[in-house]
């Protein structure tokens, strides 16, 4: 009678399993452990999510806050001391990961139900209160972004990160220095806009953008914008960008090489689209020829043509124009600051910029933000005529290390962190948005919302705005290039990115570009032979 009792217990733990898909008999050792990035979104959605976890569960959940975009995890990983049951960080590095079996397999998170009131969504079950599969719950844009093969050809495509967060970039405003700059023609026409009035929207064209910055300049000099606590006239920079995390610049760039290039049909015949480029040119049709690399795309027109715009804007004989002094030794942190305190009057920006400098907003204490500023896409190039151009931020990511000791434990949290209360509140708190299928800007209209982040959703949600990303978009995992999963490249590859900011001041568009190239070409070999690839000319 043990026997048999042992047996049904058995049983029933297995049915369970498969029923919930991630719950397991037993209790945990030690509970469970979760490493995480404590900036931009903060830590109230994971303290609340956490909390709720551990009564539901009776496990202790304990959470470690890191300043460091990647919570130290490639320190961690390689010794495979002290492993966490969760990483919780933005980290571009999870590929090479995959194929040295630091992190887990997620399929199972990716097969479980979750909780979910929508009932319109494909993959909507009405069982157990209102459920649905986390793979059917996300944004489908990404769906398959965390796929890879563990080695270049070799076994199934399987997912190794739940993303964490999409962030829409674009252009930060300081309305309050907007709504004072007078506009002169002098600087350029701009549609709607009569000389000697003010500025009433944002610019909507690149040239509208140079006209923007000339009369801002013009306003300095005037001493339009007062002065500050010390009586000093404010000095003002019109666009404030950073040179130590110089990649605020690429959000520019990107928007102007996509729509210059074309973001899903090329422009140009045998370029490629903007979304070509991250497949690295590969357009074969048959699936058996998805390991085709070739360098060609970083020659495409449109990305020469976009640093000739991004340098029209930030250079000028030889020198950074239209930007802090200083900008070369700024962190994002420190732009960001810089802006909320009434420096700037435009910044690249995501979604988190508001909540990360919620500590320094109201620093007078008056209950009311020192500087009025919202979100918008960044103006389009001259003679483009397709939707305003949004970018998406998609490397944040959750994952579990294969030496954690708690990895049922981790996949269960990870489904709970994943449900639409879980979401919601991630939104309601921080102003951004999880890569799942909710909408809280249509379903809570009359919440709080601050008005930077109603610009963010109305941008994000809207049907006339395309988004761009760095992913190939609509292609099958069999037909992505093994370069893309395996050794992702960047437009500037292996380019340090100091030296592509000097470069921007002493070279011209082609020869940037045509550096980067011949870098690739250099490498491309040794790095296809390593892994098995096929070359293409």
């Amino acid at each position: 009678m043990k026997i048999k009792r042992f047996i049904t217990i058995v049983l029933s733990c297995f049915m369970i399993v498969l029923s919930l898909g991630l719950t397991a008999c037993g209790g945990s050792d030690g509970g469970l452990t979760i490493r995480f990035y404590n900036g931009g979104f903060g830590r109230e959605w994971l303290d609340k999510a956490a909390d709720d976890f551990s009564k539901q569960h009776n496990v202790k959940v304990t959470l470690i806050p890191s300043g460091e975009y990647d919570v130290g995890a490639t320190t961690l990983l390689k010794s495979g001391k002290n492993l966490p049951d969760i990483f919780i960080a933005s980290s571009a590095q999870w590929r090479s990961w995959v194929s040295l079996g630091y992190i887990e397999d997620l399929t199972d998170v990716y097969e479980a139900y979750t909780s979910c009131t929508d009932t319109s969504l494909e993959g909507y079950s009405a069982e157990n209160g209102g459920q649905i599969k986390i793979k059917d719950y996300l944004d489908q844009r990404f769906v398959d972004y965390p796929y890879m093969q563990k080695k270049v050809g070799q076994g199934d495509f399987k997912p190794w990160i739940l993303q964490w967060s999409v962030q829409p970039t674009g252009f930060a405003y300081n309305l309050d220095i907007l709504e004072a700059t007078v506009h002169n023609d002098k600087n350029g026409t701009v549609d709607g806009l009569a000389n000697g009035s003010t500025w009433t929207v944002q610019p909507r064209t690149y040239s509208d953008l140079l006209t923007y910055f000339a009369d801002v300049r013009d306003g300095i000099a005037s001493k339009t914008y007062g002065v500050d606590g010390q009586g000093n006239s404010k000095v003002i920079a019109p666009f404030g960008w950073s040179g130590v995390n110089a990649n605020s610049l690429f959000s520019s760039l990107k928007t102007w090489w996509a729509e210059k290039q074309g973001i899903e049909t090329s422009n140009y015949v045998g370029e490629g689209s903007y979304f070509d480029f991250f497949n690295y040119g590969n357009t074969a049709s048959d699936p058996t020829q998805q390991q085709e690399v070739s360098s060609k795309v970083f020659a495409q027109t449109g990305l020469v043509e976009a640093h000739k715009l991004l340098q029209g804007a930030i250079v000028k004989d030889g020198e950074y124009f239209n930007s802090d002094p200083s900008a070369t030794s700024l962190s994002a942190v420190d732009v960001q600051f810089n802006f909320v305190s009434g420096k700037y009057a435009v910044m690249p920006a995501a979604s988190y910029l508001e909540y990360e400098e919620r500590d320094f907003l109201d620093m007078n204490g008056d209950g009311v933000n020192d500087v009025d500023f919202i979100f918008d896409t960044i103006p389009n190039v001259d003679g483009y005529n397709g939707n305003d151009v949004i970018g998406l931020k998609i490397e944040d990511c959750m994952y579990i290390p294969s030496g954690a000791k708690n990895k049922d434990l981790a996949k269960q949290f990870l489904v709970f962190l994943c449900n639409e209360e879980n979401n919601e509140f991630f939104t309601k708190v921080t102003g951004s948005i999880k890569p799942f299928q909710y909408n809280v800007f249509e379903k809570y209209p009359h919440y709080d919302w601050t008005k930077f982040t109603l610009s963010v959703f109305n941008k994000y949600y809207s049907p006339s705005v395309t988004a761009i990303y760095p992913y190939p978009k609509t292609t099958p995992n069999e037909a992505i290039s093994n370069i893309y999963r395996f050794k992702f490249m960047d437009f500037i590859a292996d380019t340090n990115v100091s030296t592509w900011l000097l470069n921007l001041k002493s070279e011209t568009a082609e020869n940037i570009m045509s550096g980067i190239k011949d870098s690739v070409d250099r490498n491309l070999f040794t790095i296809a032979d390593y892994y098995d690839m096929l070359i293409v000319d």
